[in-house]
């Protein structure tokens, strides 16, 4: 099946080159829409052996496309896969779009797409979901075999990449919501209170989910349904996403990012010198330590854009590789080594080599108290509603 036809409909263009990337090493002939009325004009062109649908499109939802689909000779028969943050509505989706016949949720891994994939085109069309024809409906008749990823995960702890990429999944889903061609002008102010109050609702029961110092991922609601911690964070921060977006639309005042850190300093919790370089962070407004989860240190870099950043280099291999990540390092980059370290070849090759705490703090010199240490005077204008 790797020359099979596959049309990928989504309006996030990282997405589509995502899975561009994972399906066209495997000689698959790709098409691309980005919207569900591009994607109807395409699939009717390119006659698919199977679509990938994201399942929030900025003119039509995915079972609207599904059912377009459906209604369309050509591609009647043609199995869908969708693809999306929001778990529990595509599993919905799934039991109710006849064509619809797996689902991968965001963030993917490749291989679990590459196994989806070659797993739909090989079954080929979902089976009829309803009764057979004149036949008492059974277990075997009344619905398809769910597939492999209709299971439970293997529950384990969110790295700080999944929790972006699956943070910003429902962000660019929030904002496909808020600016679809058919769902009108924004959401008004007037409308805002229902999804706040879910909102609300559902930061009280994540609440739930923790106590005694461990967190509970599942739990069981009073009307027997299953609470799952993550999904209900994922909820929570699409319609805090809608009303930030809402309020955007009706001229209310933005929010204002912290300063961002001068300097970032990365030693592992445990090190020798991560007493001392908690004790200079303290006292030093201007310096952001981090300690654990160096994977997104590149990202991190890239999003504050400090002036500096200094390091133990071989405290751990996971800070030594994400060092060796960072596309855009500062121009000012200092080592704390030993007196016997070498740096020439390592990641660390082009930093500065200075040989203790106190020679860091020198190097970061006088912090600027009057940007950093005053606190900020912000004008209010009273206004009479």
């Amino acid at each position: 099946m790797d020359s099979a036809r596959l049309l990928v409909v989504d309006d996030s263009l990282t997405i589509r080159r995502a899975l561009e990337f994972i399906l066209k090493p495997r000689g698959y002939a790709l098409e691309f829409a980005g919207d569900g009325r591009e994607a109807l004009d395409r699939a009717k062109s390119f006659n698919p052996d199977l679509i990938l649908l994201d399942y929030v499109l900025p003119d039509m939802r995915g079972p609207d496309v599904c059912a377009a689909l459906s209604a369309i000779p050509a591609t009647a028969q043609t199995p869908v896969i969708l693809v999306s943050a929001k778990g529990a509505s595509i599993r919905q989706a799934y039991q109710d779009a006849q064509n619809v016949v797996s689902y991968i949720t965001k963030p993917f891994k490749p291989q679990v797409v590459l196994s989806v994939v070659d797993n739909a085109l090989s079954r080929g069309q979902k089976a009829p979901v309803g009764p057979a024809p004149e036949a008492e409906p059974t277990s075997t008749t009344t619905a398809a075999a769910p597939p492999p990823q209709a299971t439970l995960p293997q529950l384990r702890a969110a790295t700080l990449e999944e929790t972006f990429s699956a943070l910003l999944g429902q962000l660019e889903d929030a904002v496909s919501a808020e600016t679809r061609g058919d769902a009108g002008p924004p959401r008004t102010l007037a409308r805002l209170g229902d999804p706040l109050n879910r909102a609300r609702e559902q930061l009280r029961e994540i609440g739930q989910h923790i106590g005694d110092g461990g967190v509970a991922p599942y739990r069981l609601r009073a009307d027997g349904s299953f609470s799952n911690i993550a999904s209900t964070l994922l909820e929570t921060h699409r319609l805090l996403c809608e009303a930030t977006l809402a309020l955007a639309a009706a001229g209310a005042p933005g929010p204002q990012l912290p300063m961002p850190p001068d300097a970032i300093v990365v030693a592992p919790a445990g090190h020798a010198l991560h007493e001392p370089l908690s004790e200079l962070a303290a006292a030093r407004r201007e310096i952001l330590l981090i300690d654990r989860e160096f994977t997104s240190l590149p990202w991190v870099i890239q999003l504050m854009q400090p002036q500096l950043l200094a390091g133990v280099p071989g405290a751990s291999d996971e800070l030594d590789e994400a060092i060796g990540r960072i596309a855009t390092p500062p121009d000012r980059r200092i080592a704390i080594v030993e007196a016997n370290t070498s740096l020439e070849k390592s990641v660390w090759s082009e930093f500065e080599a200075i040989a203790s705490v106190e020679g860091l703090a020198t190097a970061l010199g006088q912090p600027d108290r009057e940007s950093r240490n005053e606190p900020a005077v912000i004008g209010l204008e009273v206004v009479n509603l």
